[in-house]
């Protein structure tokens, strides 16, 4: 029997929740295709989306001795590893004895996007993010979360420590009322608006130092003028709610994304219909590069275009 873990090392502070979610989801993906048994590390208890029971009903108990223990820790690859890296990795794990333990470190990342380019692209004979990545995924999601779709639209927007950096990328007020207001032309459907806000000493505002200096003066309450449009829900979230507010747009039949790995992992484990502006795909490129090939995300230019999917 060979094993794997991930020692996760790369945010220091564990506020960016996505971030460290994809590092973990990275090991599930690599024993899925080099067919090993995932490990609990003890890192991964600072990810927000899965809990520490999901992650011991999913994974197995480590050996009490390893006879080898390797690490791979020699990448450092934000946007995804190669298709090669991959097959390196893996010819090196089948050239490994029983009783081993591969442990991956630093930034050994595979984008989930990029496990279904690579079976598109005929370099994978098997859909392996359809056919077995999906389904553990929601597996580890769901084990302990409410799973019950919910008929309304939620709109995630990124505010917090690097709200002002979308912002002036053009995520305005108006930005989003054109949305909501082509949204409320065609149908009354509760619209839901999923942003950070609230108490600063609760927030990524106050806990990390991203763009500190350049987002002196900004307002990152602004979203709640979308609460006066009609059909608007406001649900401003923190770090106390997160939980929450991971799991409805996780359950929503429609999300509207914004650039960020928290919102780009709810889409992946909704089974519902998600909507991605190619503006995010410029702005977070190394994130949602290829989301413009998984199945149920829907990439647009113009949001006019995809009002007819709901």
């Amino acid at each position: 029997m060979k094993h794997i873990t991930y020692n996760h090392t790369s945010h220091v502070r564990y506020v960016s929740n996505g971030s460290v979610f994809q590092e973990i989801l990275s090991c599930f993906i690599i024993s899925i295709v080099c067919d090993l048994k995932v490990v609990y590390h003890n890192s991964w208890k600072y990810c927000g989306f899965i809990t520490y029971d999901s992650f011991q009903k999913n994974t197995v108990k480590p050996l009490e001795k390893y006879d080898n223990i390797f690490n791979i820790n020699d990448f450092l690859k934000w946007e995804s590893i190669t298709f090669d890296d991959l097959m390196n990795i893996k010819k090196f794990i089948d050239n490994c004895k029983d009783n081993t333990l591969i442990i991956l470190g630093n930034v050994c990342l595979i984008n989930p996007s990029f496990l279904y380019k690579w079976y598109k692209d005929g370099l994978l004979d098997k859909d392996y993010y359809t056919e077995l990545f999906l389904p553990k995924i929601r597996e580890l999601y769901f084990f302990d979360h409410d799973n019950e779709q919910i008929e309304q639209f939620y709109i995630h927007i990124r505010n917090g420590d690097i709200g002002k950096v979308f912002y002036d990328e053009g995520l305005t007020l108006e930005y989003y009322t054109n949305i909501i207001k082509l949204i409320n032309s065609i149908s009354d459907i509760k619209i839901n608006i999923m942003y950070e806000g609230g108490d600063t000493k609760k927030t990524t505002l106050e806990l990390t130092p991203c763009y500190k200096n350049e987002r002196v003066g900004y307002n990152h309450l602004w979203v709640r003028e979308l609460g006066k449009l009609p059909n608007v829900i406001l649900n401003e979230g923190n770090l106390e709610n997160l939980d929450k507010q991971i799991n409805e747009l996780c359950r929503a039949k429609y999300l509207l994304l914004s650039p960020s790995t928290l919102s780009y992992y709810s889409g992946i484990i909704s089974s519902g219909l998600k909507f991605v502006d190619k503006k995010f795909i410029e702005i977070r490129e190394n994130v949602l590069k290829n989301t413009i090939d998984l199945p149920q995300f829907i990439v647009f230019t113009d949001f006019k275009e995809v009002l007819n999917k709901f």
